[in-house]
């Protein structure tokens, strides 16, 4: 059997490899992205599977150890073994990677730390997402974990320590640049569109030995490690900087922070979030929980006390209708959201705009708050009234914008005094038609 990969072409491994490749563990891989979201932009890599990426770093191991084989010499046992810890090093991922990684790590879990967990065969032991997980649970499409009958004890302690980085070949796959990162990196530039020569990472993996406790290429490396280095820029920039995948990944980190939190193994918020849920389980249960999710967040807006929050959810479906009455969710309070937003992105200037009623009667009270959220936030907000017709647009419109900047910048005040002349209709209406009768209710209204 062999597998015809995008960037390596066909690969060959040894029945051992095969047979970890085969299980429920990794095939769920499958229905896992590498990228944290599922990308509206990056409609390439956006579906890139972990599956796919750990059988490239795989093959990246088996390369490395054939071309640096003397050098192992003293690990000739573990060899192996290093090229299926390379493939099994994603196999405790949560659903979206990092994005659940993340969230993950407040509860005290680390996935390179999990395998441990993966290979458990007694019900409820583990820790953190996979604390509560069975070895007799179904991970993927019914089937029973598959990697603790074809590894002994002696290998799954190897490969558990190897991934873990306790061991000689631990950072073969997890350093500042390693076979994980290798392939990850010219894997996404490859969907991405980023061209750059095919050989790149074979001949990076190639190159690289240890020495001692430290990784070291050969000389012959130089050129790729530059190509490398380039690369890994392009996409990381786009990654990070791109607002569109920003704002997505930070919605999704966002919900599943929210859920996480108001699910209990206690109460009767929920069912357990289980460490082998895919990309597309997780949305599930997220999407069924959405109420939690969404009171919870009014709540906390509210500045209610977080005990108080947790009994009101744990009513039943009635009971919490009834005590959220108090806390209805008013429209104006998206505003607060929009400067919670600010506050944790931090821009140099925040611009937003509302209607002229806002600062009129008694919604001057609810514009007081807003000023004093942009204060706690850090803001500097100065608020104008315009009308479209003092600025060159054949309309009359009203509009008060709150114009704000951060507090360490020092910007001078503004000032805004628009006083052009108002354009009249038949202005822009008379090369169309007959001009605008200056008696008519129109006309009036438009101060013709």
């Amino acid at each position: 059997m062999y597998i015809y990969d995008a960037l390596y072409g066909k690969i060959e491994f040894s029945p051992l490899v095969l047979r970890c490749l085969m299980t429920p563990e990794m095939q769920r891989l499958r229905e896992v992205r590498l990228c944290n979201i599922n990308s509206l932009c990056i409609t390439g890599s956006s579906n890139t599977n972990r599956f796919e990426h750990s059988v490239g770093t795989a093959f990246l191991a088996s390369q490395n150890i054939k071309y640096n084989y003397e050098k192992y010499s003293e690990y000739k046992e573990e060899q192996e073994l290093l090229i299926v810890s390379a493939l099994l090093h994603d196999v405790a991922n949560g659903p979206f990677g990092h994005s659940y990684e993340y969230i993950m790590e407040k509860q005290g879990f680390i996935p390179e730390e999990g395998l441990e967990s993966v290979f458990v065969d007694v019900t409820s032991a583990g820790k953190g997402a996979h604390g509560y997980s069975s070895p007799y649970e179904p991970i993927y499409f019914g089937k029973l974990r598959g990697l603790n009958s074809i590894l002994n004890s002696e290998q799954k302690g190897t490969v558990s320590s190897i991934i873990s980085g306790k061991h000689y070949f631990s950072k073969l796959i997890s350093d500042k640049i390693d076979l994980d990162n290798i392939d990850n990196v010219f894997r996404m530039a490859y969907h991405m569109g980023i061209p750059f020569p095919l050989e790149s990472p074979i001949e990076l993996a190639k190159a690289m030995y240890l020495d001692g406790d430290r990784i070291v290429f050969k000389k012959s490396a130089e050129r790729y490690l530059t190509i490398w280095f380039d690369i890994r820029k392009k996409v990381y920039k786009f990654l990070l900087l791109n607002p569109q995948e920003f704002s997505g990944k930070y919605m999704l980190t966002e919900a599943m922070d929210i859920v996480f939190d108001g699910i209990s193994q206690n109460n009767n918020l929920s069912s357990d979030i289980k460490w082998y849920y895919t990309d597309f389980e997780l949305l599930q249960t997220l999407c069924m929980h959405k109420e939690i999710w969404l009171n919870k967040k009014v709540l906390l807006q509210k500045g209610l006390d977080k005990k108080k929050i947790d009994k009101i959810l744990q009513l039943n479906n009635d009971e919490q209708k009834e005590a959220l009455k108090s806390y209805v969710q008013r429209l104006d309070d998206l505003f607060l959201y929009f400067i919670a937003i600010a506050k944790r992105l931090q821009p140099k200037v925040v611009i937003a705009e509302n209607v002229k009623g806002i600062i009129i009667g008694n919604a001057k009270g609810w514009v007081n708050q807003i000023v004093k959220g942009f204060d706690d936030a850090g803001y500097k907000v100065q608020i104008f009234l315009f009308n479209a017709a003092r600025m060159g647009v054949p309309q009359k419109r009203e509009r008060v914008f709150f114009i704000a900047h951060r507090k360490d910048l020092k910007y001078p005040k503004l000032v805004m005094n628009f006083q052009s002349k108002p354009i009249p209709f038949k202005d822009v209406r008379e090369p169309y038609g007959k001009a605008m009768d200056p008696n008519s209710m129109q006309a009036k209204l438009l101060k013709y």
